[in-house]
């Protein structure tokens, strides 16, 4: 019986390619094409967004939003708390406007970015000034990657993933000596 097995087992998966090939959906023959188109439509999308998100440009940014649009930044969790997260285009930009109203500087300078399908992605350096409101500003420069999703035309994620020891650091050097 062990002497079957190799043989068996090259022809169950000469089966499953055989199967595999006859069932290809013609919009996977496509994919190639697909890809490209979708790229090709993320890319203006994308950069407009995001050149609106760090001007703070909500006016300009707003109507690029998906109405089930969800914005997010995981790594801020173990800093910040739960509640990050907004989902749905008006939570959204109440949760902007919000954050940033203490935010004096929200510079980006991008190293690279990419566009695959319906995705893009920024990576780069973001340089910020935070008002603490306790009479503190701290201002730090922190690693930072970007990554949206769009369908249909519109912004449907936006996700931020940023290392905020930088941050963390200045933060700390900024307090006041105890008393």
């Amino acid at each position: 019986m062990n002497k079957l097995a190799p043989i068996l087992a090259a022809a169950l998966l000469l089966t499953a390619l055989q199967v595999r090939a006859q069932s290809t959906p013609a919009a996977a023959a496509a994919g190639p094409a697909v890809y490209m188109a979708a790229g090709a439509a993320t890319r203006p999308v994308a950069d407009a967004y995001f050149a609106a998100y760090f001007a703070r440009d909500w006016a300009r940014l707003e109507p690029l939003l998906a109405d089930d649009v969800s914005l997010n930044d995981p790594t801020a969790t173990l800093l910040f708390g739960a509640g990050g997260g907004a989902i749905g285009k008006t939570q959204v930009m109440t949760g902007l406007r919000t954050v940033f109203a203490g935010v004096k500087a929200f510079d980006f300078r991008q190293q690279r970015a990419l566009y695959s399908g319906n995705f893009a992605i920024y990576e780069g350096d973001l340089d910020m000034t935070i008002d603490m409101r306790d009479g503190r500003d701290v201002s730090s420069t922190t690693p930072m990657v970007v990554v949206l999703e769009v369908k249909d035309g519109k912004i449907f994620s936006h996700r931020d993933y940023v290392d905020y020891a930088p941050f963390v650091l200045a933060e700390r050097a900024n307090r006041p000596p105890r008393k």
